[in-house]
């Protein structure tokens, strides 16, 4: 379920600039929408390993708030005026094992074309996900998606705002989710739901407007050297071992290609430890093996204001060892927080195909 986020991203970065703002109205000082979409769906499988927890049609609640931006600052208009908020939603799995799941999001979302009738709209959201019956060896084994109470949540969504009247307006969606704790804690299946929603919302205060544009300034054209080092925790099976520490230094340059694109490329630096208990238990290993890897890494960064949106596809160009699920490619995906122009902080989601490998935090340094 990894391929469906990048396909989200490519839409997103595709139609942003091939429509032109439609806008109408004075703006309030603090325009907002909220509103509460109901949905049904399916899990989608990713691996025969959870073909027995198919059978469930998830079904829930979400509430919804979110703000207009109107146009005060560049990438207001160069977004066509997005919104960004927060949800909470309750979803009932229908599955016993998997039981009920809560989600706490904060969002982005973008209008892909705005008319007097309505607009199109996609949402990129992130945040966790609660689970009231997340695995246990004794009580809950069958539940070999969720293993943590608390896991991390990307979402995304397409669909229309349809305007009943100035403001009020229905919301028919279609909403990809998935869970995963990154292999944090094992079993990490994680959970991915396609669902069908309707909702609707009022807009509190006015649409907004075409203000003068924020001078940008001149686009920074130049390569920077970016370095980071980023850290997280990784189990290996049998469940509830011993966490095992996951390490990573990049060393990348990017290079802008205007003011909400850059492009990136250069070499992950992995220190996996867990690699060396995986190594140890290979009966195929004899003598020893480094743990080490290193991998190239092409990808690309949309910048909204000062968040990034981060998308890496990487190659293991140095492996000495390879696992039985390992693969020469791997991806990355997360966000990225400006601090200022030098400092910023990351999460980012490292996948082996649809496998998650691991969830990190990091800080980096732009030169």
């Amino acid at each position: 379920m990894i391929f469906p986020f990048r396909l989200l991203n490519a839409i997103l970065i595709y139609f942003i600039f091939l429509h032109k703002p439609f806008a109408q109205g004075v703006p309030d000082a603090f325009a907002f929408d909220a509103g509460v979409v109901a949905f049904k769906g399916y899990i989608s499988p990713h691996s025969s390993d959870v073909y027995h927890l198919m059978y469930g049609h998830p079904t829930g609640v979400e509430l919804f708030f979110n703000k207009h931006t109107q146009g005060q600052k560049s990438w207001h208009q160069r977004y066509n005026f997005p919104a960004y908020g927060f949800s909470l939603s309750r979803i009932n799995t229908h599955m016993d094992p998997t039981g009920v799941l809560l989600y706490g999001l904060s969002y982005m979302e973008f209008h892909l074309v705005r008319r007097p009738i309505g607009s199109v709209v996609i949402r990129a959201a992130t945040g966790f996900t609660y689970s009231n019956h997340p695995y246990d060896r004794e009580d809950n084994h069958l539940n070999n998606m969720i293993s943590s109470t608390l896991t991390y949540n990307m979402q995304g969504r397409f669909g229309f705002k349809l305007n009943v009247t100035d403001h009020l307006y229905l919301y028919p969606t279609i909403m990809i989710s998935h869970a995963s704790n990154g292999s944090y804690k094992l079993p990490n299946g994680g959970i991915n739901i396609i669902s069908a929603n309707i909702g609707m919302g009022y807009q509190f205060g006015s649409a907004p407007v075409v203000h003068q544009m924020e001078d940008a300034g001149k686009l920074d054209r130049k390569a920077h050297l970016n370095l980071a080092v980023s850290g997280a925790g990784k189990e290996l099976y049998p469940t509830g071992g011993p966490k095992y520490g996951f390490f990573t230094i990049r060393a990348f340059v990017d290079k802008p290609v205007s003011h909400v694109s850059r492009l990136t490329t250069g070499l992950d630096f992995l220190f996996n430890r867990s690699l060396i208990e995986e190594i140890r238990r290979d009966p195929r290993v004899y003598g020893p093996i480094d743990y080490k890897r290193i991998g190239w890494v092409a990808g690309h960064e949309l910048v909204v204001s000062k968040i990034s949106v981060v998308t890496q596809v990487g190659y293991y160009i140095y492996r000495p060892y390879r696992g039985d699920q390992d693969f020469n490619l791997y991806q990355r995906y997360g966000l990225r927080w400006n601090f200022n122009e030098n400092v910023y902080f990351t999460t980012l989601l490292k996948t082996h195909r649809a496998r998650a490998d691991t969830f990190d935090f990091g800080i980096g340094w732009r030169l």
